[in-house]
């Protein structure tokens, strides 16, 4: 049996659009229902700061502090087998300082504690974007699997920006470029070896999940590597985009070596370290003197462009429907299930390496879903995850979901708006309050069902973190 993590509570102080906002007592499926532009997705963006230590916005940090604020701060609350936790975010100087249980820690040592998965209208981008898109999809999963990702990740573009900068220079001579190519070598071999791992994994999970959605549909994906692309196009490398691939920001001392995989072992839950080994196809390695001999044939490819051509940050994901390329061929409505597909076997992924049922994060997806899909998105709400969704329209639930959610609406800042919530209980019981200011109480056992209240509202506040290193 899986173990779950729930979050108890989460505060914000001078964050985005809130200059104080407390949600207390969560339950294990909350609705944040409001019009657009009130700061629903403001609560889905902290929560994810605190959970995968990134936001899917990519902001620059100043951009959250409030206009005319120093400093930002978000704090959050949750359970873990029994045992409360503390994880706090403060924001200030276009830096990011994390603690843990007050204690100061690097994002690198949070990743992978309160796992969680988002799902927003902008991940249509991994079927129809460019390749960036499809390789972060695989990374950003990676990097909550495993430290060892991490590391590996971080060390290899780091040592990429540094071979693109002497490429740009003008230094194309092979002897120059020896040591950036052997290192190169040593960490993409490894990179490419985990994503490819962790992609054998994401195709059987996704195709399973999409056969439920389209039956008499077929799906499959393929994992070209850069130097096949550049074959395919005859070694034109003006035709290569120009994107590298973003990383989450992690501050690490790697050493040059590449580590071999190691999982996360939490909650006192042992993971084997070749989990991920145990799936990967023995000739989809590519070794370290393959990979040094890749970059040599490839040499005055990437002298001409002045770039980077070789290695795991160029490779492209693959995704058919019956066979046809599902970016260029699926429609609308196949690539919105696709998406969702890749969405739920991250779930299902989290669960079966870590133990853990992860958070689920949903930001204004209903309406971009269809009936079916709604409906097999919310049979996984079901399932023992916690789940956060924005909304602009509860009619997308039916009586049943309503009944077992908790609903907080928006606008919560003194300008008319009030809470409305929905506490689990035989009868659905709504109470509003004005929203400058809400006193919680706790929930009791009594047979009359009471509202809860979960959140606080303040027009101002000011908020003392101690002192942590820059993330």
């Amino acid at each position: 049996m899986n173990k779950s993590v729930a979050v108890k509570s989460i505060e914000f102080s001078r964050f985005r659009n809130y200059s104080k906002l407390e949600l207390g007592e969560l339950a294990r499926l909350v609705i944040i229902v409001g019009d657009n532009a009130l700061g629903k997705t403001n609560i889905i963006e902290g929560i994810q700061l605190l959970s995968t230590m990134d936001s899917f916005r990519k902001p620059a940090w100043r951009d959250v502090v409030q206009k005319g604020e120093e400093q930002a701060h978000i704090s959050l609350v949750y359970e873990a087998n029994g045992c409360e936790n503390n994880t706090s975010l403060e924001i200030k100087d276009n830096k990011r300082f994390y603690q843990y249980n007050e204690k100061p820690k690097k994002t690198r040592d949070l990743l992978g504690l309160l796992p969680a998965v988002l799902f927003t209208p902008s991940d249509l981008q991994i079927i129809q974007g460019p390749a960036e898109f499809r390789r972060l999809c695989i990374d950003n999963l990676g990097c909550q699997l495993s430290r060892t990702f991490v590391d590996i990740k971080q060390e290899y573009t780091r040592v990429v920006k540094q071979k693109n900068a002497l490429l740009r220079d003008g230094y194309t001579d092979q002897h120059i470029l020896a040591s950036w190519n052997r290192n190169l070598a040593k960490l993409g071999s490894s990179l490419l070896e985990h994503r490819r791992s962790l992609f054998e994994k994401m195709r059987e999970k996704a195709a399973e999940v999409y056969h439920q959605i389209a039956p008499k549909e077929s799906f499959s994906a393929e994992y070209v590597p850069s130097w096949q692309l550049l074959d395919e196009k005859n070694e034109r490398p003006e035709s290569y985009s120009s994107s590298e691939g973003a990383l989450p920001e992690v501050e690490l001392g790697a050493e040059d070596k590449a580590p071999q995989p190691a999982f996360f072992e939490e909650n006192g839950e042992k993971r084997a370290e070749q989990t991920l080994q145990d799936n990967r196809q023995t000739n989809n390695q590519t070794s370290e003197e393959h990979f040094v001999s890749l970059l040599e044939k490839h040499h005055f490819a990437e002298a001409r462009s002045r770039r980077a051509l070789i290695g795991p940050h160029r490779d492209e994901i693959r995704f058919f429907i019956d066979g046809n390329d599902a970016r260029r061929f699926g429609s609308q409505g196949q690539q919105r299930s696709l998406a969702l597909a890749l969405k739920i076997a991250e779930v299902e992924i989290l669960r079966e390496l870590t133990g853990t049922d992860p958070l689920l994060l949903l930001d204004d997806v209903m309406s971009e879903l269809d009936e079916k899909r709604r409906r097999l998105l919310l049979e996984l709400i079901g399932t023992g995850t916690q789940t956060f969704i924005t909304t602009t329209n509860l009619s997308y639930f039916d009586e049943k979901v309503l009944k077992e959610a908790q609903i907080i609406q928006l606008p919560l800042d003194g300008s008319g708006g009030a809470l409305k919530e929905t506490v689990p209980a035989p009868k659905k019981t709504t109470r509003k309050k004005p929203a400058a200011k809400t006193t919680a109480t706790k929930r009791t056992a009594a047979k009359k069902p009471a509202t809860k209240p979960a959140v606080k509202t303040k027009s101002q506040a000011s908020t003392k973190t101690k002192a942590a290193p820059h993330v």
